[in-house]
């Protein structure tokens, strides 16, 4: 249900964009600072969900008021494949040297270089960011809780993935049928990662430029989400620096 109001809590500010574009939005803190992150839906989306027009056209300067936090994401070690390493405060996650002997637990991703996050959702709009860096590969998203995650793994969301990755150092692909090619201008530093859960829909952004790489939607999500990370193999340090979930920046 969208809510139109302030709180003392964070709001989120959509400001009203042309056409189809995806438009972005503004956090306000109680404090008054801003953090950058997206709308997620087209402009002509959101004018047609009820009541948003209307008062959009009360609103001076076209300012879309609905309140929302962004999630608190961690890495969740009994998912994480023996060769990955997690940093302490699990929001950072790299492939390492030696396999470590951990128990094979049916959560535990045993050949990919996969881990999950520790919180899942079943209702709401999540959104997250992680700094990818100049890594050469990595894969980023969502996965459904009944997902296999013994021997070889197609991500599809077929198979309960919504994900995008990186190989070769600048090509990036969104994982379905038929795979687009996503044309990207600058090279994302931080990807953002928004999910609608009742709108069936998970986005992609690169953060800096608060450009849109790419959207799945029209689907009737039914089982728990969690976010989905991979690091990708090292490439024998090339692509050794970690995925780093951040918090989502303030902004003057």
């Amino acid at each position: 249900m969208w809510i139109f109001h302030f709180q003392n809590f964070i709001s989120m500010i959509f400001t009203w964009g042309c056409g189809g574009a995806v438009g972005w939005t503004t956090v306000l803190l109680s404090g008054g600072s801003g953090v950058q992150v997206p709308l997620g839906v087209p402009c002509d989306g959101l004018a047609s969900r009820p009541g948003c027009k209307q008062i959009l056209c009360k609103i001076q300067g076209g300012l879309c008021f609905y309140s929302f936090s962004p999630a608190d994401v961690t890495l969740d070690p009994d998912t994480a494949n023996p060769w990955l390493v997690l940093s302490k405060d699990r929001k950072q996650v790299r492939d390492g040297d030696t396999k470590q002997d951990l128990p094979d637990n049916p959560e535990r991703f045993n050949l990919v270089v996969n881990v999950l996050g520790k919180e899942g959702f079943s209702s709401g709009r999540h959104y997250w960011e992680v700094q990818v860096g100049d890594k050469t590969e990595w894969d980023l998203g969502v996965a459904r809780e009944s997902i296999n995650r013994k021997g070889g793994i197609t991500l599809s969301p077929n198979n309960g993935y919504w994900t995008i990755w990186l190989r070769n150092g600048n090509e990036y692909d969104a994982l379905t049928n038929p795979i687009p090619f996503l044309h990207m201008s600058v090279k994302p530093q931080k990807v953002g990662v928004y999910v609608d859960y009742e709108e069936g829909q998970v986005s992609f952004y690169s953060v800096e430029d608060k450009h849109h790489i790419y959207t799945f939607t029209g689907y009737k999500f039914t089982e728990k989400l969690y976010p989905f990370f991979s690091p990708s193999l090292s490439s024998k340090g090339r692509n050794s620096a970690p995925l780093i979930i951040t918090s989502v920046s303030p902004t003057a």
